[in-house]
């Protein structure tokens, strides 16, 4: 066992105090990032309204019409806060520099990861016609795409800061036997705005808010759209500063040591 990683419930605590040092620290790219989140949830309620409630390619292509675009435009925030964390690098402005190597290689990891989280749509579609043993399949296909994600969690921190160990192999040795405190410390940090999330979409099912179908832009779906942007924002900052952690934590290879 390492003994730089801290217990489960002391790791998740510290993603919450990082989260308040990363608002602090950086409030521009925060705000702006906040307000992509709620910008995207807003607009994929006003075109894709039946969003999610598929098992097929076409549901595949609506998951990557949402997932390619959020991972750009999450990439300068996502790598502002791994330097921070890691480094105590401070980036004051939020910027989509399409030319900058470490930009294009961290993006690159995010939309193969974003297609690895899609891939179960439409492997499930092919492998059988039955609705049920469609969603039995998507889960299985589901839990392996998130158990490879868990493993290859310390690249994406590695890339930010420009490791010279930032690679998938090294990133799958330096979380190996530790995929499941990963996972604990994830979700542990995650819960409160897990629980949070619950609420608020049991609310508005209830106000008639998330029901299928076309909507208008207003003001309650506005405000749903806010609402909802706010907890994604939050569960993609605990990722990253849980990310940033356990790279400090586990890494080695990562950081460039030799095997």
């Amino acid at each position: 066992m390492n003994p730089n990683l801290p217990p489960i419930g002391r790791a998740a605590a510290q993603a919450w105090r990082d989260v308040g040092q990363v608002i602090k620290a950086l409030p521009w790219v925060s705000l702006v990032t906040f307000a992509i989140c709620a910008g995207l949830v807003i607009a994929q309620d006003a075109l894709m309204p039946d969003h999610g409630s598929r098992l097929d390619a076409t549901a595949m292509l609506a998951d990557l019409t949402v997932s390619l675009p959020q991972a750009l435009l999450f990439t300068p925030y996502l790598i502002a806060v791994h330097r921070f964390i890691i480094l105590g690098e401070v980036t004051a402005h939020y910027a989509l520099d399409l030319r900058d190597p470490r930009f294009l290689r961290f993006f690159g990891w995010s939309v193969a990861l974003s297609v690895l989280t899609v891939a179960p749509t439409p492997l499930a579609a092919l492998l059988t016609s039955s609705d049920g043993a469609r969603f039995f399949i998507v889960c299985i296909i589901a839990a392996i795409a998130i158990m490879i994600s868990i493993r290859t969690i310390l690249l994406f921190p590695s890339t930010a800061v420009d490791s010279p160990g930032a690679t998938l192999i090294n990133a799958m040795a330096d979380s190996r036997g530790y995929a499941w405190r990963i996972v604990f410390i994830v979700l542990l940090a995650m819960l409160p705005v897990i629980v949070a999330a619950i609420v608020v979409a049991i609310v508005l099912a209830v106000a008639g808010v998330l029901s299928d179908g076309p909507k208008d832009l207003s003001l309650s779906v506005i405000a749903s759209g806010i609402l909802l942007g706010a907890l994604s924002f939050l569960l993609v900052s605990f990722a990253v500063v849980v990310a940033s952690r356990l790279y400090q934590w586990l890494g080695r290879r990562t950081k460039g040591a030799p095997a």
